[in-house]
């Protein structure tokens, strides 16, 4: 009977985008836009919270971590590639928008930096029995990284370069 508890807002009210991913173990887009947003804003205080609130919401910090680089490799697709809707077809028109207009908020440079950060931390979290803490090493060092470095990882725009050729003439 436990399980037909658990079960019934299921049959009671129709299975949404938030119930499936739940119960399919992916992470809410949600969550994938505010990292994205936050890590694009260099605000290591509200990555923080976002690993929190994952971890306490019951997310495996594994699969966030997996659903992160996948957002980070569409990102780097659509930022590379005008041919972005054919290659992630697997994509709603809807979140290819949003996914472009993430990109623009990244270097090209930056989106390969931080995917490999997380493709190498998602390496430390296999048989880690501490991955909330890989997780939150892994936005720390996407952060420093462009933080120390912050010619880096600026992105690259027209009006960057123009206003460096004017200084340097």
């Amino acid at each position: 009977t436990g399980v037909q508890t658990c079960a019934l807002p299921i049959y009671k009210d129709g299975v949404n985008y938030e119930i499936a991913a739940g119960l399919l173990g992916f992470t809410n887009s949600n969550l994938i836009n505010q990292t994205v947003d936050a890590i694009s804003a260099k605000d290591l205080g509200n990555l923080f919270q976002l690993i929190d609130q994952i971890i306490e919401s019951g997310q495996d910090a594994r699969r966030f971590t997996q659903d992160l680089l996948d957002r980070f490799r569409e990102m780097l697709i659509a930022a590379s590639s005008e041919d972005a809707g054919n290659i992630l077809d697997e994509l709603s028109t809807e979140q290819l928008e949003v996914i472009n207009k993430q990109s623009k908020n990244f270097s090209k440079a930056d989106l390969v930096r931080i995917s490999d950060v997380i493709a190498q931390g998602l390496n430390q979290m296999r048989g880690s029995t501490v991955p909330r803490l890989v997780l939150e090493l892994i936005c720390a060092k996407i952060l420093i990284n462009s933080i120390e470095n912050p010619a880096k990882a600026a992105p690259q725009n027209t009006a960057n370069k123009k206003v460096k050729s004017e200084v340097s003439e």
